[in-house]
């Protein structure tokens, strides 16, 4: 169950994420269709702008308890920590957006809609990583004060 606290930090990450899945789209949209590139390498590529963004929102938003204490090295750690949580979550995200158009192939051409669907899925995976290892500190903090 989660606390007050964590429920309003789990909103907030829901925002974020519905921000990065509209950067992912857009670009994933604008890629595959636009300049008609592979539609796994578009997905390559909008993942990669999506996370980046989500991260910057995520430390600036959500798990702000850090905050005062990051240093350039912390930062760094924290980055690594979140691409390698976000490849999880990406793990996941890719094998329903594949798996989705291979049971049907006439989502290639709305790749918005399995996006969507991968991405509900993977935000849980994602948040508990977030949660649990990146921001891990956040809770002791957030539920002290």
């Amino acid at each position: 169950m989660l606390t007050p606290s964590e429920f309003r930090a789990l909103g907030r990450f829901t925002l974020v994420g519905a921000t990065g899945f509209v950067i992912d789209a857009g670009i994933l949209t604008l890629l595959a269709q636009g300049v008609a590139l592979n539609i796994y390498i578009a997905r390559l590529f909008s993942f990669a702008g999506a996370v980046l963004a989500t991260w910057a929102l995520n430390r600036a938003f959500v798990f702000t308890a850090k905050a005062a204490v990051r240093s350039r090295a912390t930062t760094a750690t924290e980055l690594a920590q979140y691409l390698l949580v976000q490849s999880g979550g990406a793990a996941v995200n890719l094998a329903l957006f594949a798996g989705q158009i291979m049971v049907w192939p006439m989502l290639r051409d709305y790749p918005v809609i399995p996006l969507a669907v991968a991405s509900v899925l993977a935000l849980i995976v994602n948040f508990i990583g977030m949660r649990l290892w990146v921001f891990g500190g956040v809770r002791k903090r957030s539920e002290s004060a």
